[in-house]
């Protein structure tokens, strides 16, 4: 019997504190696998609904013929996400928006003709 899986296969943090997340798109025959996993991936700002995350996942695994995650490994994920997102780097990373949305506008406003 032919199954397809979509498993957590690797979670990483960046600098700023942001999740990347790593899954392995399986294609299985009798529980063997058939062909080079497919790589999905997808990065959690700090601070982000993890559970709306993973219902866009879900939803873009689904519009793309594969299962969803699990319950289970998605956990991993918000595990890591309540262990990385301290106050500390919400701090931070709000800053440091909120500094670009500054520069940006900066930067919109210099390049407007008079």
């Amino acid at each position: 019997m032919i199954t397809k899986r979509s498993i957590v296969q690797h979670i990483g943090v960046t600098p700023p504190g942001i999740v990347e997340v790593k899954l392995s798109l399986q294609l299985l025959e009798d529980g063997n696998l058939m062909a080079v996993p497919l790589v999905h991936r997808v990065s959690l700002q700090p601070g982000a609904d993890t559970a709306a995350a993973l219902d866009g996942l879900n939803a873009n695994l689904t519009a793309m013929k594969h299962n969803p995650v699990s319950a289970e490994d998605w956990q991993r994920v918000e595990s890591v996400c309540a262990a990385t997102w301290t106050a500390d780097t919400l701090a931070k990373w709000s800053a440091a928006q909120a500094a670009r949305a500054a520069q940006l506008a900066a930067e919109s406003g210099a390049n407007k003709d008079p």
